[in-house]
């Protein structure tokens, strides 16, 4: 998958930005505060998920706008596509996908960006709380397998009643009625994380293995509340979650909510059998969470049969020379965009100034679209 294209403007204080990305490496540098996140923010929008900052719609217009617009040109596998974005300052406006108009819902285009993005923040994936971890898995499945993001609402849906009835004294219905529902979703949940899971084992752990020189052994583990002893993928079965909902039944009405369940999972990490969380250096646990993003990327293109863009914002200054040199190496099969404070060597750079972005060397007036 290549990006061709990017026009945005109105996207918090990016103006009238027209660009057009190398297929290979790109470097987006600029001072602090210049629009550089701004950029692969609006592109990660694109790929149909919400803000990786956790902003609203409302927080990402520019000062004084009442509207936004981005639009994006990429080759797929298969063809060229273009997908347009217009928003005003009430709501998503409008959505139109290869020139015909659909669903204003972000969600609806979900899957036909492929994109991964990796920022200082993903640190917390190592040593952050574990519904960070379940996000990461859930995101990185349903990339594979849309429909998962799907099963993962109408679990959360169905939790939601249930743990509702359960704080409220004066609820006499049975939780039977949601019990049979989140045995069912909860089961093929924890299925595919368990499949994607040993896979992410396995692309990380190489990863981590190269970055490191072999000096240390990195482990990826599926943590089920659930089927704690489950092996064979034949094992996942609701009637098993079902036993389980119902062992807890009388303390869940004392606590009011629901002890077990896939909500409840996490992913143990673990560097020569030791948690990475408790004992890993900081710069460990750097190396850790790019491993997994690195593998995320990989897996993502072998199960899709598509290279996914990358998009890396501000990561390689906190990293030291041969850890950059080892994400550039292994990048280059991927259309890369990097922010960065100063010019990368051996990218297409576009400085970024005041919301502006433009070639360096600039091209000299906006630039047009080639035939």
């Amino acid at each position: 998958m290549i990006i061709e294209r990017i026009d945005v403007d109105g996207f918090r204080n990016i103006r009238d930005s027209l660009i057009f990305p190398d297929p290979g490496l790109n470097i987006l540098y600029g001072d602090n505060g210049a629009g550089k996140t701004n950029l692969l923010e609006a592109l990660w929008i694109m790929t149909g998920v919400k803000s990786f900052r956790g902003a609203r719609e409302q927080e990402l217009f520019g000062y004084d706008r009442t509207a936004m617009t981005i639009c994006i040109n990429f080759m797929d596998k298969d063809r060229r596509q273009v997908i347009t974005a217009l928003y005003d300052k009430k709501k998503l406006h409008s959505i139109t996908a290869n020139g015909v108009a659909i669903t204003p819902r972000l969600s609806q285009f979900f899957g036909m960006v492929k994109a991964v993005i990796f920022t200082p923040e993903d640190l917390s994936l190592v040593n952050g709380e574990p519904i960070l971890r379940r996000s990461f898995c859930n995101l990185s499945v349903s990339q594979i397998r849309p429909a998962y993001a799907g099963v993962i609402t109408r679990y959360n849906r169905v939790l939601a009643q249930r743990n509702a009835c359960l704080k409220d004294p004066t609820c006499n219905i049975d939780t039977e009625i949601w019990d049979a529902q989140l045995s069912k979703l909860g089961a093929h949940i924890s299925l595919y994380r368990d499949v994607y899971i040993k896979m992410l084992d396995r692309a990380a752990g190489q990863i981590y293995n190269e970055i490191s020189s072999g000096k240390e052994k990195l482990s990826v583990r599926f943590y089920s509340s659930v089927y704690k002893k489950i092996i064979e993928a034949a094992e996942f079965t609701p009637e098993y979650y079902y036993e389980r909902l119902c062992e807890h039944a009388d303390d869940e009405r004392r606590i009011g909510t629901t002890l077990v369940g896939i909500h409840r999972d996490d992913i143990f990490l673990t560097l020569d059998n030791k948690p990475v969380r408790e004992f890993a250096s900081q710069g460990q646990q750097r190396s850790v969470a790019l491993a997994l993003k690195l593998a995320a990327a990989k897996i993502l293109e072998v199960e899709t049969n598509e290279p996914p863009i990358v998009l890396l914002d501000d990561v390689l200054s906190e990293l030291d020379a041969s850890r950059r040199r080892y994400i550039l190496d292994n990048l280059s099969g991927y259309q890369t965009i990097i922010t960065a404070c100063e010019k990368i060597e051996g990218g297409k750079l576009f400085l970024v100034k005041n919301g502006e972005i433009d070639e360096d060397p600039p091209r000299g007036g906006r630039p047009r679209y080639p035939k």
